[in-house]
């Protein structure tokens, strides 16, 4: 029987590698990032962190997400993006796109529409 990944053993390297990068661009030009880490458990043995870095907008950006298991630190991350991204100033001023497109930039909109009003014609 497999163990519970959140019994794993932690892993020695604190800092593990990134498991993706997305590439935005503000005013049509290449220039922000985010970069999402590959989940490791904590020292506890029961908490697993994500981390993330978004650069090369007016701010920067390096924290982490946490979960019960690897599957929900790095789901919490993905969700939360939109709404992290959407705090930057050049989103704001509506120049934050992911190839063309504006918010949630790729990423799911679960977390981001948390606490808005849902449009009148989608809900029964």
């Amino acid at each position: 029987m497999a163990k519970h990944p959140a019994k794993a053993r932690p892993g020695k390297d604190t800092r593990p590698g990134t498991l993706l990068t997305v590439q935005f661009e503000v005013d049509g030009a290449p220039r922000g990032r985010v970069a999402i880490g590959i989940p490791f458990v904590e020292e506890d043995r029961e908490t697993w962190r994500c981390r993330y870095a978004v650069t090369g907008l007016s701010e920067t950006f390096r924290r982490y997400c946490c979960g019960v298991d690897a599957l929900q630190a790095l789901t919490l991350t993905l969700e939360f993006m939109p709404t992290l991204l959407e705090s930057t100033e050049e989103a704001k001023q509506g120049r934050l796109t992911w190839m063309g497109l504006g918010a949630p930039w790729g990423f799911s909109h679960r977390l981001h529409d948390l606490g808005r009003d849902p449009d009148p014609g989608t809900v029964p």
